[in-house]
């Protein structure tokens, strides 16, 4: 017999992300926006992303927990950090990004990450505020 789990846990970096109005979409918050993306064709695709496929999928979640950083460059820390534990555990076999390439890759993201944290206590069921050593500084439980 085939049970059903009570609880499936659904992780990642952006998950219950919303999207922004699109006149938000119009100012470049990094440099890789005003470089690399002068006509939005990146952000107006994420942020359609965001608005359909990932707002059906986001809205079968019955709780969203959500950890919170102080700030961008908080997470930009903690990823770099993560990038050279990677390359330690593996002996350094293993090629990792530089911190040039971290701080690239993540300005993909950044837009959709402050965005969160603008707003996303408004609608998490838990907030973990985290401190600069990812530890839980304070909790916020809202009742849905």
């Amino acid at each position: 017999m085939k049970k059903r789990p009570d609880v499936i846990i659904f992780e990642g970096w952006c998950v219950g992300a919303k999207s922004e109005k699109n006149t938000t979409l119009n100012k470049a918050i990094n440099s890789l926006e005003r470089a690399k993306d002068q006509k939005k064709i990146w952000r107006k695709h994420v942020n359609h992303q965001l608005k359909s496929k990932y707002k059906n999928l986001y809205s079968q979640l019955n709780c969203l927990i959500y950890l919170k950083a102080k700030n961008f460059s908080l997470l930009q820390k903690w990823r770099l950090k993560q990038e050279r534990k990677l390359w330690v555990k593996s002996k350094a076999k293993l090629k990792i990004m530089s911190r040039g390439d971290v701080l690239n890759f993540m300005q993909t993201y950044q837009r959709i990450t402050q965005n969160m944290f603008r707003n996303m206590p408004k609608y998490a069921s838990v907030i973990f505020n985290l401190n600069s050593n990812h530890q839980i500084n304070s909790a916020v439980y809202k009742k849905k």
